[in-house]
């Protein structure tokens, strides 16, 4: 006698969340009732504990294991909110652009793909067919937008990590949160970066070839993070790049190449008075340079509302810099 299948709709739920994945998609075979629990599973994820999971109890090759996730994709019926994928160094990308496929016809909101295998691998032109994408990772990926492409309808957040860009592209007018780490040609993004963008949190790591003209517009910024390092070849007028955000709540400066416009200068006090709304500052610096604590002097001073604070002093500027002592102040009071 089937006892399991009987059980209230929300215990089977709590079942099926508990199983393995592969295990889960293999109820389907049971009953009606089974098949339409799997089909209503908002959240495929393809973790490291997934994959580990098959290779050590089923003994299987790479290529069963890309068949495996192939079935569970297509007995799936319901729409996937959340798809995550690890693709692992063995795993090959055979079958990678018809699961991307299949998860654009099924209403994916929140997209991971972490890719670990030696190559990039160049995300197919169904991802940007996601008209109800809110939410995008990628890591070690190509992102090549097909002509006309003119961006997400509902993207908020886009994260992106060792991604190359090969061609002009914007994320959308929607895009709140982007955060970039070691990419390249990001000066393709310059689409992003029109007057009418809604980006409030933008962070900036180590990435090449990134146009600082884009940081024309960016008034509606709360959180910068700009690490550079040895990176950046342009030194940027530091006066100049916060004089644009007016809203800036945030800021992140680890080693970056900033110098105000004159040393010494009433002008440059006058413009960075408008960082009344800056909160948190945590700033890297040499402090062998006399420009450069200036100016941090000076942004110090021109907030009045700064809480929190933390400062690292790197001795010398190279690139192999080695960083000195860290100061960390908190609900700050600050005079003059």
């Amino acid at each position: 006698m089937d006892r399991i299948s009987n059980l209230p709709i929300n215990i089977l739920d709590l079942i099926l969340e508990r199983l393995p994945l592969h295990d889960a998609a293999r109820t389907t075979t049971l009953s009606k009732t089974w098949r339409t629990l799997w089909g209503s599973q908002a959240e495929l994820v393809f973790d490291d504990v997934f994959f580990s999971h098959l290779v050590s109890k089923k003994h299987k090759q790479a290529s069963e294991i890309s068949l495996t996730i192939s079935h569970i994709l297509l007995v799936h019926s319901g729409h996937i909110l959340k798809f995550h994928l690890n693709i692992p160094k063995t795993l090959p990308l055979l079958y990678t652009d018809s699961w991307i496929r299949n998860i654009s016809n099924s209403g994916v909101k929140k997209l991971e793909l972490f890719n670990k295998r030696p190559s990039a691998y160049k995300m197919p032109s169904y991802l940007f067919s996601c008209s109800e994408l809110t939410d995008l990772t990628l890591d070690n990926c190509i992102l090549s937008p097909p002509l006309g492409f003119g961006g997400f309808c509902n993207l908020i957040t886009a994260r992106l990590s060792h991604v190359q860009i090969t061609s002009d592209m914007s994320f959308g007018a929607q895009l709140e949160t982007l955060d970039l780490k070691y990419c390249t040609r990001t000066f393709n993004l310059r689409g992003q970066f029109r007057c009418d963008n809604n980006i409030r949190k933008l962070m900036i790591t180590y990435c090449q070839n990134f146009d600082w003209q884009m940081f024309k517009y960016i008034r509606n910024v709360e959180t910068l993070g700009l690490v550079s390092a040895y990176r950046f070849r342009r030194v940027i007028s530091f006066d100049s790049l916060v004089c644009k955000m007016p809203r800036i709540q945030v800021l992140l400066l680890d080693v970056f190449p900033f110098k105000s416009v004159e040393p010494g200068a009433s002008v440059v006090f006058r413009r960075l008075r408008i960082m009344d709304k800056l909160i948190s500052l945590q700033i890297s610096f040499g402090f062998y340079d006399l420009v450069q604590t200036q100016s941090v002097i000076c942004l110090i001073r021109s907030s009045p509302n700064l809480q929190n604070l933390r400062i690292r002093l790197s001795y010398f500027f190279s690139s192999a810099f080695r960083l000195g002592d860290s100061f960390c102040f908190s609900r700050l009071a600050l005079h003059g």
